[in-house]
């Protein structure tokens, strides 16, 4: 009876600039159409009585679920880096649930067409804080994205309360500059 040698080779997953740029893109996109659409109708109702209160909340929809995929590539961008490590890991989980619980709200209120698990809403808030902060930090010591994008993470969620109708274009231009950011490093290396 002879015996077969398998030989067993790992093999890793190698994901491409473009494909790690996707979900941010796609964020990005997602709150820039959602500031677009505030500014040219901005009064919402609730419950909803015109298309436009719906073309706002699923524009938030997508920016807040594509920024949840957005950070977990983010993670797996810098995961391995020198200084990133646990404080990444913990900064990934922490924004990424902030987003997905305000993320639940929106898309819930969007498909009831009426204010709707407004509960998420404030743990959801804290969350998104917090963890841009931590997420900020991290991705300054990991220094694999531009340092000004790095802080520019953690000053996102602010700057967007700060301006109103027209602060999701901050959360927009950071994550498509992010997105640009991703797909740049990817070239030169």
């Amino acid at each position: 009876m002879s015996q077969v040698l398998v030989e067993r080779t790992d093999v890793t997953t190698r994901t491409t600039p473009l494909a790690t740029a996707a979900a941010p893109a796609l964020a990005g996109l997602g709150f820039v159409s959602l500031a677009v659409t505030q500014l040219i109708f901005p009064a919402q109702t609730d419950p909803f009585s015109a298309v436009t209160d719906y073309v706002i909340e699923y524009a938030y929809v997508v920016g807040l679920w594509a920024t949840v995929f957005a950070v977990l590539g983010l993670h797996r961008f810098h995961r391995g880096r020198p200084g990133w490590g646990r404080l990444g890991l913990a900064a990934t989980i922490v924004y990424g649930v902030g987003h997905a619980l305000v993320g639940t709200a929106v898309a819930t209120t969007a498909v009831r067409g009426m204010d709707s698990l407004g509960v998420l809403f404030l743990p959801g808030i804290l969350g998104w804080l917090v963890g841009g902060v931590l997420l900020a930090v991290a991705a300054f010591r990991a220094h694999r994205l531009p340092r000004v994008l790095a802080v520019a993470i953690g000053l996102g969620l602010p700057l967007t309360m700060a301006l109103g109708l027209a602060g999701p274009f901050v959360e927009g231009a950071i994550w498509l500059a992010i997105a640009a950011a991703i797909v740049r490093t990817g070239r030169r290396s």
